[in-house]
């Protein structure tokens, strides 16, 4: 009897303490780093600090993208699309290599039932698009449009081009959701197949995933993982697996993601929670969406926090090694965040997705759709029908750097095995008023580096002093006189790197 009073005393203490910051009563461990990394010849960006054994007067620096001058993209300028204006639904916007092309397939609203035309776009250059007249779809008494069909439930989001299918009938997949007479509690995820990414069939045993625990809503399409060789879902969980809300309301459960995976695109497995709102984030947060593309090493992730304080939507930059542990690349400041009140981006609502980054011509590309209302549809003296199709882009490779000042900036790897004969750094160099020299003024660049054993002894020949100074901006190949860094290749080596006045963004052996 004293032993279960005291389990009920406990019980009840921890049911009302709130575990959040310094309240916490337990640490979680972190995630162990091998003794030696194997970096072969792959790129290697600072996104997490999985390779670095010490860093001293050195802080990780998010590249905001530049927002396109001439934004939006895409308008509403059809019949067919002027009663909501346009918008991404889901992921849905990807560079089709083979085709030299962008595709967009975007959702818009105008039938007098309600029902909703998707639509399909396209771009030589990602910046001037086109809508072709596809005569696939009827609307006001003609075929003359770029309507690839149109629906009402379920409504289909998010699309991809899958290779590797061998039946050409499913080369292109897309995602959507069924919500049924009750949402959330019928319906489901719903998926099609296309042989070309216009005629499309519905899966015949639709929902391929129930509303309820694995599924509350939104499910968010990765689409093919090829370092688990499955198709990749971060759907919206449901109740019994996403917090429940402590308090009165029918919407029940924090917004949070989850995991799972499909051998076929129509048997998922059971939703893994993956990414809930924490005590590190304002009480008022919800994770609405969560988009992501494989760039190297790293699953790179675009998640859309909604503040309901204030009903807006702004996108964190994330990354993650595995697709489902997860890091903030900075969780201050927002990676695409609102703008002034009337401007076309000063809202962003759920269905407002991020695409997942797209991969081309040396940038980065993410399409977004841009609202000038808030997320609860209120529109606050601002024009509610105004919904456009925008974008921002940013060097590949630059997600983040990491930063030195005129003191001198210290990095020290753990022990790694790297494959090639050169080893290559991206850098930005702070601006200089004259031609860089040696040695460098006190506000100018100079970074340069040494190859270690794993035990951290330097390497006869390849030690600071014996470095050519890194002093401009961009890709170099360091270089130590009278070396063969082939020697070194395959055996365990850490990297030093001293640094001042410059942006580390990347280091690859090749």
């Amino acid at each position: 009897m004293k032993r279960r009073n005291f389990l009920q005393s406990c019980a009840a203490i921890m049911t009302t303490k709130s575990l959040r910051g310094d309240d916490r009563l337990f640490t979680p461990a972190s995630r162990p780093v091998p003794g030696i990394i194997d970096v072969g010849s792959m790129k290697q960006t600072f996104l997490d600090d999985f390779l670095l054994f010490e860093a001293s007067k050195i802080r990780p620096v998010m590249t905001q993208p530049e927002t396109y001058s001439k934004n939006p993209v895409l308008v509403a300028d059809r019949p067919w699309e002027r009663k909501q204006g346009v918008r991404l639904s889901g992921q849905a916007v990807l560079y089709d290599e083979q085709e030299n092309l962008f595709k967009m397939w975007y959702a818009t609203a105008a039938d007098s039932d309600g029902r909703f035309p998707w639509c399909y776009a396209i771009s030589r250059d990602g910046y001037n698009w086109e809508k072709p007249e596809l005569g696939i779809h009827e609307f006001g008494g003609n075929k003359r449009n770029n309507i690839v069909t149109v629906w009402n439930d379920p409504s289909y989001s998010s699309v991809m081009k899958d290779p590797n299918d061998p039946d050409p009938l499913r080369r292109y997949k897309a995602m959507g959701e069924y919500d049924g007479p009750r949402a959330n509690h019928t319906g489901g995820a719903v998926v099609a197949f296309s042989p070309d990414g216009l005629h499309w069939t519905e899966h015949p045993g639709n929902p391929v995933i129930q509303h309820g625990r694995n599924l509350g809503d939104g499910p968010t399409l990765m689409g093919w993982d090829p370092n688990i060789q499955k198709y990749l879902l971060w759907p919206r969980p449901g109740h019994g697996l996403a917090p429940e809300i402590y308090g009165m309301g029918d919407h029940r459960h924090i917004r949070s993601h989850a995991y799972s995976t499909s051998d076929d695109f129509i048997h998922w497995t059971p939703a893994r929670l993956m990414l809930t709102p924490d005590e590190n984030e304002r009480f008022d947060h919800q994770f609405l969406t969560l988009t992501g593309s494989l760039d190297g090493p790293f699953y790179i992730g675009l998640n859309g926090v909604l503040e309901t304080l204030n009903q807006s939507v702004s996108i964190y930059l994330m990354s993650s090694r595995d697709g489902f542990n997860w890091t903030w690349v900075d969780r201050k400041v927002p990676f695409l965040s609102r703008t002034e009140i009337g401007v076309y981006d000063n809202g962003r609502m759920p269905h407002s997705v991020p695409q997942a980054p797209i991969f081309h011509d040396s940038k980065v590309w993410v399409y977004y759709t841009a609202l000038n209302r808030a997320h609860n549809r209120t529109p606050q003296g601002l024009d509610p029908e105004s919904m456009t199709i925008a974008l921002s882009t940013l060097p590949q490779n630059r997600w983040a750097g990491l930063v030195a000042g005129p003191y001198r900036g210290t990095l020290v790897t753990h022990p790694l095995h790297f494959n090639g004969g050169k080893l290559l750094v991206d850098l930005e160099s702070a601006t200089t008023h004259q031609a860089p020299r040696i040695p460098p003024r006190f506000d100018e660049c100079d970074v340069r580096l040494a190859i270690e054993d794993r035990s951290g002894k330097p390497l006869a020949g390849y030690t600071i002093d014996r470095c050519q100074p890194l002093l401009t901006s961009g890709i170099h190949e360091v270089s130590w006189s009278g070396t063969d860094l082939q020697m070194l290749s395959g055996k365990p080596v850490r990297i030093r790197i001293e640094m001042r006045n410059a942006a580390l963004y990347s280091l690859q052996f090749v």
